[in-house]
């Protein structure tokens, strides 16, 4: 797997996925900030630079196809996101 690839915050959000039933990882923009929620697990509003640096996470790996978008604001786990978390939790 391209573990060493991801950033913090990506593994972050596969972990965190990872404990939830459904592989559900939800984000939205408020006039607080944006945020990552997955599962009782959330980043609380950040804006700016950690904004992006989250943002960007959910980008790699979508492109990686380790999630899917499958709404509005709404992504999921796929099956090379279901390994991908066993690998790291195994790290």
């Amino acid at each position: 797997m391209v573990t060493g690839r991801l950033s913090e915050e990506a593994k972050t959000i596969v972990l965190k996925a990872l404990q939830t039933e459904d592989g559900l990882i939800l984000t939205g923009q408020t006039f607080g900030g944006w945020f990552v929620q997955t599962g009782e697990w959330n980043t609380g509003f950040v804006k700016g630079r950690d904004a992006a640096k989250w943002k960007d996470a959910l980008e790699a790996l979508h492109l990686k196809q380790f999630i899917k978008l499958t709404g509005v604001h709404l992504y999921k786990l796929t099956s090379n996101g279901w390994r991908l978390s066993d690998s790291l939790r195994s790290e």
